[in-house]
């Protein structure tokens, strides 16, 4: 950068009384709380480090000139509050006794905190990162620890797309009004996202310490014959658990957290300050690759809460079931010493404390011990297998007011419940289709990806009750399956538009997603299909097919067998009348009368057949071996990992060989490195897909 662009930039910062650059500071003065007359101490902080930045800038960095400064200026604010404020509220070096440490200079030696208000290494407050109309501070702790990069990094990797634009939103300085105008979002919605931002799945890793990874020397065997213990823990030592890594929430095949209602966070805490028994929690060690791990079975929604409200994230509400708490205080001076009876013992006061609309904070501290030194009863099941912590979580379940999402995730397994819910996380879930944000929280996303695989690959063994469904999947599911679905996916979030996407939803997703799976046998651009669900929406959801329309099917139960199969076979005879499909040949007439009875990978036609009726008719099975087995060593050329290497793509690929074998091609070794290199995705109609590689191969050898 030449002196003419820095001293444009000098200008266009600082002209009109530095309204760009106050445009950037009053965010940070207001959030910091700083008095008025202190402002203009700020704004020449804030001038200093406009003209560093100019010195410093150059156009190779991978910010804009406006992000950097910001940083340098958070960072330069960030360090004048530390020493305006030393001493007032920090933490000093003491002794075993408690005594204040000094230096040489007979300075108190401060003890440096890392506050979620300090920048990190790109120079952005962390609290900015998820700044809204709610304040940070009210939905996370004040203070949390040394915070690394590491540890935002893991956060940000659990926030949806959405999620991470209003992060960069607020990175640069926008208002949450503004952020809602370019997003386009109510503010409804808004609110959700950032609510969401701060639950505990999403936070608690910016609470747990550093974890510590254990150098494996040999299998760790127990040698215990019992099946389970009782134990028990304070709160203050399940917070440890829990910020430790010891006890993990995350199995799985166990609920989300975020589940009770206010009133019921409520009656929870006022039941602990009244040292109320409650329900056993209940956990189950799993040795993994030698070292144990603690699953939470039962008591997830208690032991969040209490992680919760121990970190200030929430406050007990206004119609909690009995709200004065009674204990008692030891009576002190004005100078603090404990005032003795004539007996030598401390004097007692009773007290009484309302604690509706109060944070953990706000607690006497009296009862702020009685909240921590609290004990749970725990039952701990020892040395368990996923099939024993499935069977548990779903006994302990049983009679509990779960909804039939989440029952079913009991029901799948783990191996399974793991890819739904790795699905329903997918941006076109999170930000593009029409669900609601409590729709991920209670399990009804998990239920959608659920519904859709089954509608895909097996429509004619639909089951109406969730807990049937994902049991069926377990048994006769693969992993293939679900990779086939996340690419349907993925396609799917590429050209969908808005007006579209809000038709995804959860009570119809699985229909529209099953009629998504049979469009791309068709072997047309996605984008057609499109065009159809558009008109679909806007006239063709009216018109009759045999007398029926589609209105008239959603009159019926959405669930029941043959209403699903009735309007996934509607909507698809609506499809081809209005794309203009009237021409099949004898292959896609195979795969396409095969597609509502049998898996995804079995509507493929067999590769003999294929290759016998689109190469060679004398083509045997000896031969397909043959060709199976170049194509092994071919593909060490190229990158295994892409789309064209899909089984779904397989028989194109045989035939091509075959095409080589039968017409005495060379060269096919230098071509498919260069065709892979050059295409990333293959037609799904096969044979479409097929001729298109030939042709590409013939330029090739001409050349």
């Amino acid at each position: 950068m030449n002196d003419e662009q820095r001293q444009q930039l000098l200008e266009e910062y600082a002209a009109n009384d530095m309204i760009k650059l106050k445009q950037i500071c009053n965010p940070i003065i207001q959030r910091k709380d700083v008095p008025q007359m202190e402002h203009d101490d700020l704004y020449s902080v804030a001038l200093e480090a406009l003209m560093n930045s100019v010195e410093r800038y150059d156009n190779t960095r991978d910010c804009s000139f406006n992000t950097f400064l910001t940083g340098n200026i958070k960072r330069r604010f960030y360090d004048w509050t530390r020493d305006h404020t030393r001493l007032r509220r920090c933490n000093l070096l003491r002794n075993r006794n408690g005594k204040i440490q000094k230096d040489e200079n007979n300075d108190v030696i401060v003890i440096p905190n890392m506050s979620i208000d300090a920048p990190a290494e790109d120079g952005i407050d962390f609290c900015e990162k998820i700044a809204s109309d709610f304040k940070i501070e009210d939905e996370l702790s004040d203070e949390l620890g040394f915070l690394t990069d590491d540890k935002i990094e893991k956060y940000l990797e659990k926030l949806s797309s959405k999620q991470k634009e209003i992060a960069k939103l607020i990175m640069d300085g926008y208002q949450s009004f503004e952020i809602r105008e370019r997003l386009k979002l109510a503010e409804k919605r808004y609110i959700a996202y950032i609510k969401d931002m701060g639950c505990f799945e999403k936070s608690i890793v910016l609470k747990q310490k550093k974890e510590i990874q254990i150098e494996e020397k040999g299998p760790m065997q127990t040698q215990t014959s019992e099946r389970s213990k009782e134990r028990q823990y304070s709160i203050s030592s399940l917070i440890k658990k829990i910020e430790g890594y010891t006890f993990r929430f995350d199995h799985p095949t166990q609920r989300e957290s975020g589940r009770w209602s206010s009133k019921m966070k409520g009656n929870l805490i006022s039941d602990i300050l009244q040292n109320n028994p409650l329900p056993n929690l209940v956990f189950a060690e799993q040795i993994i690759d030698g070292i144990v791990i603690t699953w939470n079975l039962d008591g997830k929604q208690k032991c969040t809460n209490v992680h919760g409200f121990y970190n200030g994230q929430f406050k007990v509400c206004k119609n909690v079931r009995r709200w004065n708490i009674k204990y008692q205080s030891i009576v002190k001076d004005e100078g603090g010493n404990v005032i003795l009876s004539g007996n030598g013992l401390p004097q007692i006061e009773q007290k009484t404390f309302d604690i509706r609309g109060k944070k953990f904070s706000d607690l006497p501290n009296e009862l702020q011990e009685r909240f921590c030194d609290y004990t749970f009863q725990c039952t701990q099941y020892l040395n368990c297998s996923d099939e024993d912590i499935e069977y548990h979580i779903c006994r302990y379940n049983e009679g509990k007011p779960l909804n039939g999402s989440e029952k079913g995730m009991g029901e799948i397994g783990t191996k399974y419940a793991a890819m739904v819910k790795e699905i329903a996380a997918m941006p076109f879930f999170t930000d593009r289709g029409g669900y609601k944000m409590a729709e991920f929280k209670n399990g009804t996303v998990n239920r959608v990806v659920v519904e859709s695989i089954m509608a895909i690959n097996f429509l004619k063994d639909w089951k109406k009750q969730q807990e049937e469904m994902c049991f069926y999947i377990k048994e006769h599911s693969t992993e293939e399956i679900f990779d086939n679905f996340t690419d349907l996916v993925e396609r799917m979030e590429a050209v969908v538009t808005e007006d579209v996407s809000e038709m995804f939803n959860s009570k119809d997703s699985f229909v529209y997603f099953g009629l998504f799976a049979r469009f791309i046998r068709t072997g047309l651009e996605d984008k057609k299909f499109i065009e159809f669900m558009t008109e679909f929406s806007q006239s063709l959801h009216k018109k009759e097919i045999d007398g029926v329309t589609f209105d008239d099917l959603g009159d019926k139960s959405t669930k029941d067998k043959n209403v699903v199969i009735s309007k996934i076979e509607h909507l698809e005879k609506l499809m081809i009348e209005f794309l203009n499909i009237n021409k099949k040949t004898k292959a896609e007439e195979v795969v396409m009368s095969k597609i509502s009875n049998k898996p995804i990978q079995e509507t493929m036609i067999s590769i003999l057949d294929f290759v016998k009726e689109n190469v060679n008719p004398d083509v045997t099975d000896d031969d397909i071996k043959d060709y199976e087995e170049d194509l092994e060593v071919l593909s060490l050329e190229v990158d295994n990992n892409s789309k064209l290497l899909e089984r779904s793509n397989h028989n194109s690929l045989i035939a091509l060989i075959a095409y080589t074998y039968q017409n005495d091609i060379i060269g096919l070794e230098r071509w498919l490195p260069d065709f892979f290199e050059r295409n990333r995705v293959f037609k799904i109609n096969q044979i479409e897909n097929y001729l298109y590689m030939k042709q590409d191969l013939e330029e090739y050898v001409r050349v």
